[in-house]
């Protein structure tokens, strides 16, 4: 979901996979997962920013992404699973 500058997003990755997500942010500190800071949350590392996404490397599990972009442009991917 979008809201303005705000992003809420919901991923679920299966069993045995891994994937590279890019999340719109304007700082890796912009990014909670299940409210507290994704850098931090288990299953998620931080690897960058790039292009206006923070991105992260991610294992199986379910994550609830929120994000503040520097716009209203952007869109959330993920890749590699």
């Amino acid at each position: 979901r979008k809201n303005g500058a705000r992003v809420e997003w919901d991923v679920t990755l299966p069993p045995n996979s891994t994937a590279t997500i890019y999340v719109p942010a304007r700082s890796g500190n912009d990014v909670t997962e299940s409210g507290a800071s994704a850098a931090e949350a288990q299953g998620l590392r931080f690897s960058r920013m790039e292009n206006g996404n923070a991105v992260f490397e991610a294992a199986s599990g379910r994550y609830h992404f929120q994000s503040v972009t520097a716009d209203s442009g952007g869109a959330a991917a993920v890749t590699g699973f």
